[in-house]
Order: structure tokens, then sequence, then C-alpha cells
């Protein structure tokens, strides 16, 4: 699992990038939204001084965004490779408007190559050699 979200190599099914993806937002977004709420009552911080409480979710903020930007850099990455595209391509998206819109098409609709590529073997099981049982 730690590969899976940390790890820059292999390859990585649409479905699981999805799902990694959606879920990974989902979550750390609503619970940095509600934790928000409870460090901050009446809205974004002012000019008071923080107190310990909003320190350390502004800290777990920062952390926690950093983490996130990992994992969705590395399960993008795992994506170009499934592609038998470099994992470079993912500065794409740094292009205003289109750029994203490309890598999004390109990482979130397109298959996979078929069978083995230079990144590694399909994760669909396409194209592997049969084991010694013939499976």
């Amino acid at each position: 699992m730690l590969q899976t979200l940390f790890g820059f190599h292999g390859r990585m099914r649409r479905s699981t990038y999805w799902a990694i993806g959606v879920m990974l937002s989902l979550v750390v977004s609503g619970t940095l939204a509600g934790l928000g709420w409870l460090a901050f009552p009446s809205g974004a911080p002012g000019t008071a001084p923080l107190n310990d409480w909003q320190r350390a979710y502004l800290g777990l903020v920062a952390v926690s965004s950093l983490l996130a930007a990992w994992i969705r850099l590395a399960i993008q990455v795992k994506r170009w490779h499934d592609r038998n595209a470099s994992g470079w391509w993912t500065l794409a998206a740094l292009f205003p408007i289109l750029g994203a819109i490309w890598v999004l098409v390109e990482c979130g609709f397109f298959d996979g190559t078929p069978g083995p590529n230079k990144y590694g073997l399909s994760p669909k099981g396409i194209g592997h050699p049969a084991g010694p049982d013939g499976d």
C-alpha cells in the first residue's frame, strides 16, 4: 500500500487512480474543513493572535497538504507510466487550462497500454507470463 501511495515506480489502473484521487481529496478536504470550523468558528483568521488549537490546525493543514500533494503526484506519475509515457508529462498540467484538461483526459479517461511496457507489467494482469499451474 505504501508503494501505491508514495512510490513513483510501476503502473496504475484508471479505477485505482480515480478511487485514490477522489477518496483522498474527499477525506482530506472534508476532515480539514470540519476541523477548520472548530478552530475558527467565526470564519477566517483575523488580526487577533492565534491560540494553540488554531496554530495546531494550521500546522495540520500544512503537513496534510504536502502529504496529499505527494500522493497525487505519485499516482499521476504511475498513470502516465500505464499510458507508456514518462512521469514528467505530469508537468503538462502547469499550462493554464488546456494542460490541465489534457492531463485529466490522458490519465483519467484513456486506457493504459495493454500488456507489459517499459514501466512494468500491466496492472490488469494482461500479458503476464503463465504461472507453473497454467494460470
